[in-house]
């Protein structure tokens, strides 16, 4: 991935944190979705894991985790 790719890519994170701490959780999942959907390699692997965390911390505040 080209240090390009992985800057849009960061910028792309810290506008899904400024969603998800502002209440827009649709918004914020749907831009970690896109995260994830790029991929990723070892050198934005730590991206990748907090994507998938700050998603799932978005959907469970809209209530879409069931607990069991």
């Amino acid at each position: 991935m080209s240090s390009k790719e992985s800057e849009r890519l960061n910028k792309e994170f810290e506008n899904g944190r400024l969603c998800v701490d502002s209440g827009r959780y649709e918004e914020a999942i749907e831009i970690y979705d896109k995260i994830i959907e790029a991929g990723g390699d070892k050198e934005n692997c730590a991206l990748l894991e907090s994507s998938f965390n700050n998603r799932g911390v978005a959907k469970c505040m809209l209530g879409e985790i069931r607990k069991e």
